[in-house]
């Protein structure tokens, strides 16, 4: 019931439910992540699937970066809440797949958003 409410309340807010509230929420922190090396153009979630998307326009190239997430997970950490991507990758660049396979096959933020808060809004 509580979980149909707050789906409700999104829906009202952004459009679609869970989905578009974590990516008005999360849109915000990836653009301070990547300040001054681009921008967020586009993000989308799916949470049923537990797929993402987001296009980034980086400075100075013409071609947009598209990473595509194959797969998250979101976590209690103390209370707080973390997203884990455990599969990405990017159609636009093959050198951000080389380099994302060698050093960062797996991506881990930590966000001052309660845990309990957020899991209301997951799908069970």
């Amino acid at each position: 019931m509580l979980n149909s409410l707050l789906n409700s309340a999104g829906t009202l807010f952004g459009g679609g439910g869970i989905d578009s509230m974590a990516a008005s929420a999360l849109k915000p922190l990836i653009q301070k992540q990547i300040e001054g090396g681009g921008s967020v153009r586009d993000l989308s979630f799916d949470f049923r699937a537990r797929k993402a998307r987001v296009v980034i326009e980086l400075t100075g190239d013409p071609t947009p970066l598209e990473i595509q997430v194959g797969s998250f997970l979101v976590e209690n950490d103390g209370g707080k809440t973390r997203l884990r991507v455990t599969q990405w990758s990017s159609p636009s660049h093959q050198w951000v797949n080389v380099l994302g396979q060698r050093f960062l096959p797996q991506i881990t933020e930590s966000f001052d958003v309660p845990y309990s808060m957020v899991s209301a809004f997951l799908p069970s």
